[in-house]
């Protein structure tokens, strides 16, 4: 991507990438408009996890939704297939790098947020709209897919405790050593001590509750919080001047463009996705097919 001129920092819908507004002068009429340029990069990477995010929800959908569904040679395979995947090496290995990721970006764009506490009741009311959702399919379809600690929750959380956080103190610092501390309690929790309750299931990750089948969804605080808090120190470090760091040609811009369209609009995905996947699944099995 190449930028003429001195822009400014925006925010954009998503607030999953940066976007840049450049003066150029409109040839037609004479006045000066101020296009937007996106940050490239962070649309990749996050269009990126995105791939992952899709092979990982499907084989979920697979096996957690419509595991007793399967009547055919090839439904049985493909549940094979998602278990093995499931209980696999490759996903206990890539699954926390690539949520570590993902919650790190977000709170490393969201030093170009106007306003957090904004951010906070958008995404808590889409949680609850995302919940009254996933709570009526449930009830139609059949299926376990109500969402009710999910990824909105988590990040409605984590903008309040950003906003609360920035009140206090804004220097870098302090969010890399509360988001290590945080990141340390909850995986502590999760692979040393979970056996010690299981009321805790809202604040740290418990795979009691996950697996009980009362979500399809689960993100709670910790150690999610901590992941983001890290992600705010390396934006607040590194995009301190809220400029890209890394520039594209317009023609590798557009070869990229399908991963970065379905970066800067992941959260939409996220759940479309899944909707897409379950509804898939649901009609090959009608028709004989899975």
């Amino acid at each position: 991507m190449i930028f003429k001129g001195k822009g400014e920092v925006m925010e954009s819908s998503d607030n999953t990438c940066i976007v840049e507004t450049v003066p150029h002068t409109n040839e037609k009429t004479g006045k000066e408009n101020r296009k937007k340029e996106r940050n490239v990069s962070l649309d990749l990477l996050r269009g990126l996890l995105m791939l992952w995010v899709f092979f990982d929800h499907f084989a979920f959908d697979v096996w957690g939704v419509f595991r007793y569904d399967f009547t055919t040679a090839a439904g049985r395979n493909l549940l094979s297939f998602s278990l093995r995947y499931w209980n696999g090496l490759y996903r206990k290995i890539f699954h926390p790098v690539v949520l570590f990721l993902f919650f790190a970006l977000s709170g490393l764009v969201t030093v170009f947020s106007k306003s957090k506490l904004k951010r906070a009741i958008k995404m808590s009311v889409y949680a609850v709209l995302l919940f009254l959702v996933t709570f009526i399919a449930e009830k139609i379809l059949n299926v376990n897919c109500k969402i009710t600690i999910g990824v909105l929750y988590a990040f409605a959380v984590c903008y309040f405790a950003v906003f609360l956080l920035e009140k206090v103190n804004t220097k870098p610092w302090t969010y890399l050593i509360t988001g290590i501390i945080l990141s340390v309690i909850g995986l502590l929790y999760i692979y040393k001590i979970n056996w010690l309750s299981d009321k805790l299931f809202f604040l740290v990750f418990d795979e009691r509750y996950f697996y009980s089948g009362k979500t399809a969804d689960y993100f709670p605080i910790l150690p999610y919080l901590g992941y983001f808090f890290i992600g705010m120190f390396f934006g607040k470090t590194f995009y301190a001047d809220k400029k890209p760091k890394i520039y594209y040609s317009p023609v590798a811009e557009k070869i990229l463009s399908p991963i970065t369209f379905i970066g800067r609009t992941s959260l939409i995905w996220y759940f479309v996705s899944q909707g897409i996947f379950v509804a898939i699944i649901y009609v090959l099995i009608a028709a004989g097919v899975l």
